[in-house]
């Protein structure tokens, strides 16, 4: 007999597939963010879910395969994300402001999976996690090529990619991590508008024209949901295997 969350969908057998994963890493972030990975098992993940155990190994070998689904995940998301938003412009500076943007709203959108990443990757495997490094470090030239594309056109002065790359990702993860305590809130578009500002203050070649002015008006925003970002969480939290 199938539990609630077993019930078929004529959809392909692809879309089957990837509708079920995703099902099973839902139940299994949200019992990870409340519970912790190693307190959690995966008969408490089938449980939380409505699913059965043996649905959960069909898709899932080990609790760490999950994991590792969970976490790359977020990283393809950054490799399907960036590369569009950056096509979409056609300025070395615009690029280089979608290429941040589309990266900050990736983390926004995947915040619960992308906060487990930094608190759980540490339990992998250590192959496991030298391809989650490998791909964050292959998601990462998007930012530096852009850089580099903004210093070859003298919109940027001469600067040490590796380190501003770095300064930029860590900026973007900052928004998962703590933005909750920005006060007064701001909306994704105005921390990547204000945080950039600050960031390129010394880079900029020449003093770049002012924002929109609706961005200014939309600047600040109400408070997110507590449950999306809170202090326990970010205070738990730590980047990749840390």
């Amino acid at each position: 007999m199938r539990t609630k969350n077993e019930t078929t969908q004529d959809n392909g057998p692809e879309a089957n597939v990837e509708r079920r994963r995703k099902q099973i890493q839902k139940a299994a972030i949200t019992l990870f963010s409340r519970r912790g990975y190693h307190a959690s098992t995966i008969e408490d993940i089938a449980k939380a879910g409505r699913f059965s155990v043996g649905l959960v190994y069909r898709y899932f070998k080990s609790k760490e395969e999950l994991l590792f689904a969970i976490i790359s995940d977020v990283l393809s998301a950054y490799e399907k994300e960036i590369p569009a938003a950056i096509a979409a412009a056609t300025m070395p500076l615009d690029r280089f402001r979608a290429a941040v943007e589309a990266y900050c709203r990736v983390v926004d959108k995947h915040s619960d999976a992308a906060l487990m990443g930094y608190r759980e990757s540490k339990s992998l495997s250590r192959q496991r996690l030298e391809l989650i490094k490998r791909k964050e470090i292959e998601t990462n030239r998007f930012i530096s090529n852009c850089i580099e594309e903004c210093v070859e056109t003298a919109v940027f002065r001469p600067v040490d990619v590796e380190m501003l790359t770095y300064l930029v990702v860590i900026f973007v993860h900052g928004w998962a991590l703590n933005a909750w305590r920005l006060s007064p809130p701001r909306s994704v578009d105005a921390y990547v508008d204000d945080g950039l500002r600050l960031l390129l203050r010394d880079v900029l070649a020449e003093e770049k024209a002012e924002e929109p002015q609706e961005r200014q008006r939309n600047r600040l925003v109400q408070p997110r949901p507590p449950a999306r970002r809170s202090a326990a969480a970010s205070r738990n939290a730590a980047p990749y295997g840390k």
